[in-house]
């Protein structure tokens, strides 16, 4: 069976908008991946004190401990973050029991919020401003 392409003048001038859609999807989560794995090995290679010995990671997993075991924030304890920031400490908590490991979870958890925050604006541009 042949195909006919759909614009005959256009026929051999490029790509598809299905081709193109593909090497989009493609490059972005190739990007998305060196980006990732490019933020945890910097964060990897940050001092003690920034990372295990941070006082603020040191917070972020008390706070997350304390929602998990039922605790009500700005109730039963106090904290200075907004709402919408405790769903970012809770993740972590729920599969790390040390500050170090916490540490490391919750940098991850941040470097696919980033690499999620790429994608999207990505796509949000692509929809927008087309294929260019």
């Amino acid at each position: 069976m042949k195909r006919t392409p759909r614009n005959p003048e256009a026929q051999g001038q490029g790509w598809d908008a299905g081709e193109s859609l593909i090497f989009f999807w493609l490059y972005l989560s190739l990007l998305a991946a060196c980006l990732y794995f490019g933020l945890l090995r910097a964060s990897s290679g940050l001092p003690l004190e920034l990372t295990e010995g941070s006082n603020d990671v040191a917070t972020y997993q008390r706070v997350g401990e304390a929602v998990l075991v039922g605790e009500v924030p700005y109730r039963d304890f106090f904290i200075e973050y907004p709402p919408g920031s405790l769903l970012a400490f809770v993740p972590p908590a729920l599969f790390t029991t040390n500050q170090g490991d916490y540490a490391a979870f919750f940098a991850s958890e941040m470097a696919i919020i980033l690499v999620v925050a790429l994608v999207l604006t990505a796509y949000a541009a692509r929809i927008f401003f087309g294929r260019w």
